[in-house]
């Protein structure tokens, strides 16, 4: 398998395979055809595994302030793509969302702008390079940043992969302990229990 990292002025490359497993700095290396992204903090980033891709989205520049830029990665092709460049629907620029994959698409939730904590739920297809608004309902989680997202398996019967929001900052500046569940094919919400919330 191959690890990547995304840090501050750079993009650094693990490949699992080798015997020295040692981190390489990719971004001198000419495997992206439009560049790496700029220098950014509090941005989010995941892999999608049926892609393959590695998707980065938004955060903030000293240079440029707020961003809302998708870079798509795909480290077998030797290339990148700024989604922005080329989809027409962008969502608003933001920091500290949080980002998932499910079921072949890529979930944002969340984060803040520069004067709103935000509660919307975002969805991108890779394989279209396209943004798609969702529909959704039951009780959604409140507006936040900071949160952790993840997919995994549905609970009980279901097929495919939810996925779950935990915790983050609300807009009183308020600790979130909740854990809420979104099942993508219904596109709703669901309140998950905790017996003993930490």
């Amino acid at each position: 398998a191959t690890l990547w990292l995304c840090v501050l002025l750079g993009i650094y490359v693990c490949d699992g395979a080798s015997k020295q497993r040692q981190w390489r700095d990719a971004s001198s290396e000419k495997y992206f055809d439009e560049g790496l992204p700029s220098a950014r903090f509090s941005h989010s980033m995941t892999f999608e595994p049926e892609s393959k891709l590695l998707l980065l989205f938004g955060g903030q520049s000293g240079t440029y302030g707020l961003l809302n830029d998708m870079f798509v990665f795909d480290y077998w092709e030797r290339s990148s793509t700024n989604v922005s460049a080329v989809s027409l629907e962008i969502p608003g620029p933001r920091t500290c969302s949080g980002i998932a994959a499910a079921n072949g698409k890529v979930y944002i939730f969340g984060g803040a702008d520069d004067e709103t904590v935000l509660g919307d739920l975002l969805c991108f297809i890779p394989s279209e390079l396209s943004w798609n608004n969702l529909t959704y309902t039951g009780p959604a989680p409140t507006a936040r940043r900071n949160l952790g997202l993840a997919a995994a398996p549905a609970p009980g019967n279901d097929t495919g992969d939810w996925l779950y929001v935990f915790g983050g900052i609300d807009a009183d500046q308020a600790l979130l302990g909740d854990l809420v569940g979104f099942d993508p094919v219904a596109r709703r919400w669901h309140v998950l229990p905790q017996e003993q919330p930490p």
